[in-house]
This record gives structure tokens, C-alpha cells and sequence, in this order.
């Protein structure tokens, strides 16, 4: 049974159980997955300022556009839980709805970029409908409960 806000008198445990859902609009920031790690010693320092030598898969995350290149960018993703009893049955655990929803972005985020142009990227142009559809197929697929609000790329 899933109630609305307001008081409600249930039996106790272990008959009945109380989740507290919170549905609320919450937000994931991206910023390590497709961004560079900065070099030793440039704490402090402008983005333009820094020199950057080569790029270490262990390190540095990137995108790889569909022209070929290698991009960084950070995201923001902002979503929340529509429909509690889905996520209750599907879900479970509060604390699930981070890591899923950040899978699913990244995943997302990787697709759209494969299929956009470096210069798009530069000048800060992303395909954030695109990038929103494919998260929302991918998450009512699973019935999880979860709608998605925004992607936007912050930098």
C-alpha cells in the first residue's frame, strides 16, 4: 500500500513495514567520469592555465565524439522518484536510486557524444533530449519509478 503525506496508523513490524520515500528533485554531478584529472601542482589554476601533457586511461576520463576526437565535459543530472510503489517493488533501497541513475546517465552521456562533433562540444552544445530519452527508455524498462528531469552539460 503506498500512502501520500499525512499521518497513517499501521501494525507493526513484522506485519507491516514503513519506507519512507523520498520524492523529492535530486541531482547527480558527472564531474570525474568524463573529465580529465588535473596535472600535479596546478591546484588553483584556471582551466586555460593549465598544461596538460598525455592522457592516462587510468586517470583521465574523456568522450570519443563521432568525428574521431577525444572531448572532457562535466554533467548535471537532475531526476526524481514518480512513482514510489514501482520503485518499492522494483528498486527497493533508497540509496539505490544514486548509483542506477548514474549508470544509466553515463551510459546515456557515452551514446550521445558518440554521436555528435568535437565542435558541438567546444562550444558547449549538447544534445541533452536526446541524452534524457535514451535515460528514460532505459529506466521504464526496469519500472523503476524514476523520472528524469534534465542533463546538462555544466562544462
Amino acid at each position: 500500500q503506498v500512502y501520500g503525506p499525512g499521518w497513517h496508523i499501521g501494525l507493526p513490524y513484522p506485519i507491516e513495514q514503513y519506507l519512507k520515500i523520498p520524492v523529492d528533485q535530486r541531482t547527480i554531478t558527472l564531474d570525474r567520469a568524463f573529465w580529465f584529472a588535473p596535472p600535479p601542482g596546478s591546484e588553483g589554476q584556471l582551466l586555460e592555465q593549465m598544461r596538460g601533457g598525455p592522457l592516462s586511461p587510468e586517470r583521465d576520463g574523456s568522450l570519443i565524439t563521432g568525428d574521431a576526437n577525444i572531448v572532457h565535459g562535466q554533467f548535471e543530472v537532475r531526476y526524481h522518484i514518480a512513482d514510489p510503489a514501482a520503485f518499492v517493488r522494483n528498486i527497493v533501497q533508497v540509496e539505490m536510486a544514486e548509483p542506477i541513475v548514474r549508470n544509466i546517465a553515463e551510459r546515456a552521456i557515452l551514446h550521445v557524444a558518440a554521436q555528435s562533433r568535437a565542435d558541438d562540444f567546444t562550444r558547449s552544445v549538447f544534445d541533452d533530449v536526446a541524452a534524457r530519452d535514451m535515460m528514460r527508455a532505459s529506466l521504464e524498462e526496469m519500472e523503476s519509478g524514476i523520472e528524469v528531469d534534465a542533463v546538462v552539460l555544466t562544462r
